[in-house]
Order: C-alpha cells, then sequence, then structure tokens
C-alpha cells in the first residue's frame, strides 16, 4: 500500500549566484515554459556534479557564510552572514538528488513531499520544470509519476533563491526541513485528505470524520472507505464503514462518516490524551492505501466575561512569539 520514505540522505549541493548567469548554471536562460526535458544543466540527468558537495537535508547553507562587514539591517534575516541583496554570491542554492524507481512500480503515483524550503524554490525531475513555491514556511508536494525514469536513474532538482528576506529574524536558506518519496496506489486517499471534528456530549463524544479520496486513474474503480478510531492503548473503540463508492476516472469525492466514542478521554494541556483514526481504503475487497491521524477530544467554549474554557474549565491562554 502506501509508502512514505525519508529522503533526506545524499543529496549535492552548490552555490548559485543571483547576479551572474554563468556563475548560476545559465538558470537565467532557460525556458520553464518548455514541455520537453530542457531544463537548466544541474537539472539533466546526465550533469556531472562531481565537483559539489554531499549532503543531508535539512541543511542551511546560510550559517555556513561568512559574516558580512557591511552595514544593512536586510542581513538581520540571515544573522548578518553573507546572504541577501548585497551578496548575490552567497543568495542561491543548487541541490541534486540521484535516485533509482524499480520498473515494478510503474503504475504508482509517485510523488514529493517538501516540508519547508527558504526561499522561493523552482524544481525539476529529470529536466522537467515541475513548479515554482515561493514561500519559505509552507510545504508543498509534487506528482512525478509521468516523468520518471522507471527501472532507471533520476534526478531531482531544487534551486533556492534565498535574496529576498520573508521576517526580521533568523530565516536560514536552503532545504530547511524534511524532503519524503510518496508511493501509493492510483486510487488513494488524497494528500492531507482526512479531517475529524469531535462534539462532547456528556459521556460520549460523536466522531465526524471526512475523508478525500482520488481515483488518478482511466478505469472507474468501485471503493469501500473503513474508519476505524482507535485509543492510546491502540485498541479500537469506534467503527465505521462506508457504502459502496463509486470514484470515476481522475475525480476525488469526499466521504462524511460518524461514529460515537463512549466514554472519552479528553484532550487538555494536563493530560494531552489522544486518538488516531486509521482510514483504510479498499477496491474490490484489495487494500490500496491506509493513513493514520491523529486527533484529540475536547470542547472548547469563550465566554465575553470570564475568558476561555478548555473542557468547561477556565485557561488562561499564554504564549511566546517563536519564530519557526
Amino acid at each position: 500500500m502506501r509508502e512514505k520514505l525519508l529522503f533526506d540522505l545524499n543529496w549535492r549541493f552548490h552555490l548559485g549566484h543571483a547576479a551572474n548567469v554563468n556563475l548560476d548554471f545559465g538558470y537565467a536562460r532557460s525556458n520553464h515554459s518548455q514541455k520537453a526535458a530542457e531544463g537548466p544543466g544541474p537539472s539533466l540527468v546526465d550533469f556531472d556534479d562531481g565537483d559539489w558537495r554531499t549532503i543531508d537535508v535539512p541543511h542551511d547553507w546560510a550559517i555556513e557564510q561568512p559574516y558580512s562587514n557591511l552595514k544593512n539591517d536586510n542581513l538581520r534575516s540571515h544573522g548578518y552572514h553573507a546572504v541577501g541583496d548585497l551578496h548575490p554570491e552567497g543568495s542561491i542554492g543548487w541541490y541534486r538528488r540521484v535516485f533509482e524507481i524499480a520498473a515494478s512500480e510503474e503504475g504508482r503515483r509517485i510523488s514529493v513531499e517538501f516540508d519547508g524550503v527558504f526561499r522561493d524554490s523552482v524544481v525539476w525531475i529529470n529536466g522537467h520544470y515541475l513548479d515554482r513555491h515561493m514561500s519559505g514556511y509552507t510545504g508543498f508536494r509534487y506528482d512525478l509519476t509521468d516523468f520518471l525514469n522507471y527501472g532507471g536513474r533520476n534526478v531531482l532538482t531544487v534551486r533556492a533563491d534565498a535574496f529576498m528576506k520573508e521576517g526580521w529574524f533568523y530565516e536560514g536558506a536552503g532545504i530547511y526541513r524534511h524532503v519524503w518519496l510518496v508511493k501509493t496506489d492510483p486510487v488513494h486517499v488524497a494528500p492531507l485528505g482526512t479531517c475529524v471534528r469531535t462534539n462532547v456530549a456528556r459521556n460520549s463524544a460523536e466522531v465526524t470524520v471526512t475523508t478525500r479520496l482520488t481515483n488518478e486513474s482511466d478505469d472507474a474503480v468501485t471503493a469501500e472507505l473503513v474508519s476505524t478510531v482507535v485509543g492510546a492503548n491502540g485498541r479500537s473503540v469506534a467503527v465505521a464503514r462506508s457504502a459502496r463508492i463509486r470514484l470515476s476516472p481522475w475525480t476525488e469525492l469526499e466521504v462524511a462518516q460518524k461514529v460515537t466514542v463512549k466514554s472519552p478521554r479528553l484532550w487538555s494541556v494536563d493530560t494531552p490524551n489522544l486518538y488516531r483514526v486509521e482510514s483504510l481504503l479498499k477496491c474490490s475487497g484489495r487494500k490500496v492505501d491506509l493513513v493514520h491521524t491523529s486527533f484529540g477530544i475536547r470542547t472548547l467554549r469563550w465566554d465575553a466575561d470570564r475568558g476561555f474554557f478548555l473542557n468547561g474549565k477556565s485557561l488562561k491562554i499564554k504564549g511566546v512569539c517563536c519564530h519557526q
């Protein structure tokens, strides 16, 4: 079924240049609108990266740069290291990851998920331009399926541009969070496709699970969704089984299910009890996907005079300005 593989090891890294196209591997000359595998040099499978450093991500190249002696407040977001508008030589980073996909994987959907890249990243697979993601703080994913060499060598390339800042705190530069390779059946739970809501009444809780299913194939399928609520001890406390679901080719469908959890253990800041939903998807009796979603059961109430109440008890909300 679903595989989610950590993709952090054995990347190659090299600095580019924000002001010199020749030192930036010809990036400014590349044409992103071309559909063929004609990206810039580092995006191509046969590019020679023998003089690039081997690194593991998460990685921050800003912290590796020397301190700047130039007086400019824009350097603050990079800890006054030589990155940003005054230092084009330290503002661009290139990453390459070589990997193989077995011939037997053809027919599955394969994607890459980035938890965070600072910032303004462009990604290619085997020279094919995938997309651009400008935010340094939100995760993103790309479907690689149609561009892979099954049974052969593949190259994932990332160009990150830290020339501009987003905040006034230290932000770093590069692939500073984890990367994942995800393999699924064409029929699967969509990315971030489960949502759990709870409603507590007396000594029970109604749990509503909304699951977004997707069929990324040319054939219509009949599916069944089994959502099991599991307690902290690993035992099932409630199960919901859908009726037969018809998924047309290349479509998505939301399925809402409700179950009752008796005598729930409520979540609070002092006793952070968690449950999880195991979403099992079947097609023609065959198990094709399984997704786990953690959640807590609790009540929230705001009173204009008395403040916030968690599980019926007054609670003062305290916090810190903790960037990142």
